[in-house]
């Protein structure tokens, strides 16, 4: 039969369609019994088990971070109706859409890794943030549309994300005149007229508010932080992963707050280390 990633791989840039047993079956060139039984050993679940959660998990984050109508959401991932769509939703995290939009806190353990993706090497810790001032260098407000469908793609079992918006988040970062030390704050929103405004700023940490410039404060609270080591490119994919498998990986509970990064210069040129922080509870280590 079919190598098991290249099969999964094919499920994953097909879940805005409906996708049976039996295409499965010939895709992988096997009787339906023999990759149910094939399906379970790997996955633990059986594929229509697989495929709605992985559809679910993709939707959830559509309502989190987007204004797209649960209607169209709930179309893009190949349910027929809106009614069949928040059935399955409620199974799978314990919330309507409406609710898990607009909650306060998602569970992270209501997520379906995808198995095309690999983890990630990576320093995990659980941390207190004071309220923190950050005053302001420079920002960037980035509009973002995701299209007529939301599908995750990966090389080598590595995340890439939405490509132009991974090269400008790249550019703005790692332009920066002190890149030794730089923190930059990522507040993400649902946008009108498009899915999602994102407002990345870049600036220093002060002790205090200066009408001299401009500041934000970094909400206090729990986090956890992701220290990864790696090329530019390396830790966009990295931190894509870290928000959504790292999460589900350390059993988070997501605040629904902003997002903090700092980055610095590693021992190797083209090197960098950077320190990520996702506000969440109930941290789980593994």
């Amino acid at each position: 039969m079919k190598e098991y990633n290249e099969l999964m791989e094919w499920i994953e840039s097909n879940l805005n369609k409906k996708i049976t047993v039996s295409e499965l079956a010939t895709k992988a060139k096997c009787s339906e019994r023999y990759l149910r039984t094939w399906f379970k050993k790997k996955t633990k679940m059986s594929p229509s088990e697989y495929i709605l959660k992985r559809k679910l998990t993709q939707a959830s984050f559509m309502l989190r971070e987007t204004s797209r109508p649960i209607t169209d959401i709930s179309l893009m991932f190949g349910f027929e109706h809106q009614t069949a769509f928040s059935r399955s939703f409620k199974r799978f995290t314990g919330t309507s859409p409406i609710k898990y939009r607009f909650s306060e806190m998602r569970d992270m353990n209501n997520f379906c890794p995808s198995e095309t993706v690999k983890d990630v090497p990576c320093i995990v810790n659980s941390v207190s943030l004071n309220n923190k001032k950050l005053k302001i260098t420079k920002n960037k407000i980035i509009r973002v549309n995701f299209g007529m469908d939301f599908l995750m793609l990966t090389i080598n079992g590595s995340l890439l994300p939405k490509k132009n918006l991974f090269i400008q988040i790249m550019d703005f970062i790692f332009k920066q005149e002190d890149i030794d030390n730089v923190t930059i704050y990522g507040e993400q929103k649902p946008g009108i007229g498009c899915d999602t405004i994102l407002n990345i700023i870049a600036g220093d940490f002060v002790n205090s508010d200066n009408s001299e410039y401009d500041s934000i404060t970094v909400s206090g609270g729990n986090y956890i932080c992701f220290t990864f080591s790696g090329t530019p490119e390396e830790l966009m994919s990295y931190h894509t992963w870290a928000r959504g498998h790292g999460l589900h990986k350390y059993g988070a509970i997501l605040r629904n707050s902003s997002s903090l990064a700092s980055f610095h210069t590693g021992f190797e040129p083209g090197i960098f280390i950077s320190y990520y922080y996702l506000p969440c509870d109930l941290v789980r280590q593994t």
